[in-house]
């Protein structure tokens, strides 16, 4: 993602998480909250030998490739 890498800004986080969220929908601080059953649809399709990606997006724009 290159976040907060060039320059690195001190105080102003080094990664995104993807971490249950409190109140869905809600917000957060730069990370990515979601509900539990799909938390765990997502660890149980993980599988890392297989090196996954997450694409974040509006589902149109990643649909269509742009």
């Amino acid at each position: 993602i290159e976040y907060n890498t060039n320059p690195v800004v001190k105080e102003k986080g080094s990664a995104i998480f993807l971490h249950l969220g409190e109140e869905i929908p809600g917000s957060t601080s730069g990370c990515v909250a979601i509900d539990e059953e799909n938390m765990l649809w997502i660890l149980k399709w993980l599988n890392p030998q297989l090196n996954p990606s997450i694409l974040m997006g509006h589902k149109q724009v990643l649909l269509s490739g742009l």
